[in-house]
C-alpha cells in the first residue's frame, strides 16, 4: 500500500512539473526581457504596497468567515484561524500536491484541541464556496465579456441562460427528487452526465449547508467583502501599470486566476496563474505582451511574497510537526 502511494505521489508530482514547465515556457517565450523590465521598473510601488496590504486584510476576513462556518462545532479565537489560513496559505507556496489545505487544518485542530477531521471539512466546503461563487460569476459576465462579435455574445448569453435554468432544475430537484428523473435520462447515465450530477449536488449541498447555518447572512456578506478585496486590489494594480480596464475585464482576471490557482501545478502556482493572468490580458482586452506579463507577475507576487512569509513566521513560531501531521488519516 505504501509503495502505492509513493508511486501515486510521484506521478502526481511528474504530471505538476508538466504542467508548470508548460506554462512557463508559453508564458516567457518569445518576450523582449528589456521591456519587461522597464514594464517592472516602472510601477507605482506604492500601489504594489497598499495591494499586499489589502491581500492580508483578505486573509483576515477569510479567517473572520472561517469562524462563522466553524461556530456550530465550538467557539474559536479569531487570532489562531488567521495564523492556520497564514500557514495554509505558506504551505501552499512551499509544498505539493495542496498540502497547505492539511497544515491548514491541523494547525487550528492542534491548538483548539478539535476534530482533525471537522476542520478539514470545513475547509474544503470553504473552497467549494469559493468555486462556486468564481463559477457564478464567469455565467453572470459572460454575455458582457469584451468582444466585437455579436453572434459570439448572444450564444454566450443563450448558453448562460440554459446553465442557470439546468441549474435551477437541480435546484429545485433538492425538494422534489428531480434528481432521481434526471439521472434516469439515457444522456445523464455516462461518467460525464454522472459527474456534472454529482458536482452539481455537492453545489447545492454547499449552499443549503449555508442557508441552514445560524450565521447564513454573516457567511455571505463577508464572502461577498472579500471579493470586493480581490477586485479592489485588482484594480489598484492594474492603475499601478496605468492600466484602464472595466468592470467586466477585471472580474475576467479574477475568475482566470482563481482557476489558474487551482490547476495542478507546483507549488505557488508556479506558472499557471502567470500563464493565465497574460493571455487573458492579450486574448480579451488586448494588452501587449511584454506589459501583460509584467502584470502577471507583479500580480503573482502580490499575493505569493507576503503570504508566505508571514505564514512561514506562524508555522515556525508553532509546535506544528510535519510528521504528526503525516499520521492523519486522510488521502489528497
Amino acid at each position: 500500500m505504501k509503495l502505492s502511494i509513493c508511486v501515486n505521489n510521484y506521478y502526481k508530482f511528474g504530471l505538476s512539473f508538466i504542467i508548470t514547465a508548460f506554462c512557463i515556457y508559453i508564458a516567457f517565450t518569445g518576450e523582449n526581457y528589456r521591456e519587461l523590465s522597464s514594464h517592472i521598473e516602472n510601477i507605482n510601488t506604492q500601489f504594489v504596497i497598499l495591494c499586499m496590504g489589502l491581500m492580508v486584510f483578505s486573509c483576515f476576513i477569510r479567517a473572520l468567515r472561517w469562524k462563522y462556518i466553524l461556530f456550530s462545532n465550538g467557539v474559536y479565537n479569531l487570532h489562531p484561524l488567521f495564523s492556520s489560513v497564514m500557514i495554509g496559505y505558506f504551505g501552499n507556496n512551499v509544498l505539493p500536491f495542496r498540502f497547505g489545505e492539511i497544515l491548514r487544518s491541523y494547525s487550528i485542530s492542534y491548538s483548539s484541541n478539535s476534530s482533525f477531521t471537522t476542520i478539514f471539512g470545513s475547509v474544503i466546503l470553504e473552497r467549494i464556496m469559493d468555486l462556486s461563487f468564481v463559477i457564478i460569476m464567469f455565467f453572470l459576465i459572460l454575455p458582457w465579456l469584451p468582444s466585437e462579435s455579436y453572434y459570439l455574445k448572444y450564444s454566450v448569453a443563450i448558453l448562460t441562460l440554459i446553465i442557470i435554468s439546468f441549474s435551477l432544475l437541480i435546484g429545485l430537484g433538492k425538494y422534489y427528487k428531480i434528481f432521481s428523473l434526471i439521472r434516469e435520462m439515457n444522456i445523464m447515465r455516462n461518467r460525464l452526465g454522472l459527474k456534472i450530477l454529482n458536482f452539481a449536488k455537492i453545489f447545492f449541498n454547499t449552499i443549503m449547508s449555508i442557508k441552514n447555518s445560524h450565521h447564513g447572512i454573516e457567511i455571505f456578506i463577508l464572502s461577498l467583502i472579500l471579493w470586493a478585496v480581490y477586485y479592489l486590489s485588482t484594480y489598484i494594480l492594474l492603475l499601478s501599470f496605468d492600466l484602464k480596464l472595466g468592470f467586466v475585464s477585471i472580474w475576467l482576471l479574477l475568475i482566470v486566476g482563481s482557476l489558474a490557482i487551482g490547476i495542478p501545478a507546483l507549488p505557488g502556482a508556479a506558472g499557471t496563474y502567470d500563464a493565465g493572468v497574460k493571455f487573458t490580458l492579450i486574448s480579451l482586452i488586448n494588452i501587449a505582451s511584454e506589459k501583460a506579463l509584467a502584470f502577471a507577475l507583479i500580480s503573482h507576487a502580490v499575493s505569493y511574497i507576503p503570504f508566505t512569509i508571514i505564514g512561514a513566521i506562524y508555522f515556525f513560531l508553532g509546535a506544528i510537526s510535519l510528521k504528526d501531521i503525516k499520521k492523519q488519516d486522510l488521502v489528497v
